[in-house]
């Protein structure tokens, strides 16, 4: 049940943070249940949504008192935002009653570069009317509704 993608570019998001562990700590904080053979796609879909969609990471500033969450994703020019994940990340967005808590790091696996987006970003995006969400079938037991948004445009 692995995503292969998505582990991708959590190893870039730690190999980019890990060039600069003198001004940030990362620290694992999401689920990372993929080699517990208990982890089935049926076991996984028992599980709330909102602690399904946990953030990959906590970063903490070394420089200033401030902490987020991190969620490392990967793409190719576009980068797919699934609507339940991004349902699901709001909340996480707004932990505290105080916006801003969710940061995505983004890797374009063509361009090899990567961004930072805050979730008011990806808020604004998503709500601007330019991108639709269409529905598409991976492989998963059952269709997603997902928005394809392109990198350069993050």
């Amino acid at each position: 049940m692995q995503n292969k993608k998505e582990n991708s570019a959590e190893y870039k998001c730690e190999d980019f943070y890990l060039k600069r562990s003198n001004t940030f700590s990362l620290i694992r904080y999401g689920l990372d249940q993929w080699a517990n053979p208990d982890m089935t796609w049926n076991n996984w879909e028992k599980i709330k949504p909102f602690i399904r969609k946990t953030p990959d990471y906590i970063i903490i500033s070394k420089e200033k008192n401030e902490s987020y969450l991190l969620e490392a994703k990967g793409c190719k020019t576009n980068f797919m935002l699934k609507k339940e994940d991004w349902e699901q990340y709001d909340k996480w967005d707004w932990i505290d009653s105080e916006e801003n808590n969710l940061v995505f790091f983004i890797y374009d696996f063509v361009s090899r570069n990567q961004k930072h987006v805050k979730m008011s970003k990806m808020n604004e995006l998503v709500r601007s009317g330019k991108y639709e969400w269409e529905w598409i079938d991976e492989d998963t037991p059952r269709p997603k509704e997902v928005m394809y948004i392109p990198f350069e445009l993050l």
